[in-house]
């Protein structure tokens, strides 16, 4: 390895050269390489993780399956309004508060609420209230 300082005024002797050998600057040059290629490299991988978790997030959008306009629309959860009639099928996430108008054997699983690992029934509850829609 040669020196990098040298201070020739004083009679040091710095080996022929003030500039260090020629290997040093292949070394640092291939650092160098390395090191732009690593930042270029992790910040393509973040730019697309993070287009794949926008594009993930857009998908886990919950649903709504509602009867309006006299027909059955599919609609974002976060539009539905009182009033709304909503379906259920299997799989489905239940996307508001509401009540039962008809079910055919409802079973609901409410672990994350209860902490219970079985499902659990619904069924209608018949109230002499009228119901308002």
């Amino acid at each position: 390895m040669g020196a990098i300082y040298c201070n020739n005024g004083r009679g040091v002797d710095c080996g022929g050269s003030c500039f260090g050998d020629l290997g040093d600057f292949k070394d640092a040059a291939a650092i160098l390489a390395i090191v732009i290629f690593n930042a270029v490299l992790g910040f393509t991988q973040e730019y697309r993780a993070g287009k794949d978790f926008a594009a993930l997030k857009k998908m886990a959008v919950p649903k709504a399956r509602v009867w309006r306009d006299r027909e059955w629309q599919q609609i974002l959860a976060h539009d539905l309004v009182p009033g709304d009639i909503v379906q259920l099928e299997d799989g489905d996430q239940v996307p508001a508060d509401g009540r039962l108008l008809e079910s055919i054997n409802l079973r609901t699983q409410e672990s994350a609420f209860t902490g219970e690992s079985e499902s659990i029934e619904k069924a209608l509850r018949r109230s002499l209230e009228k119901i308002r829609l």
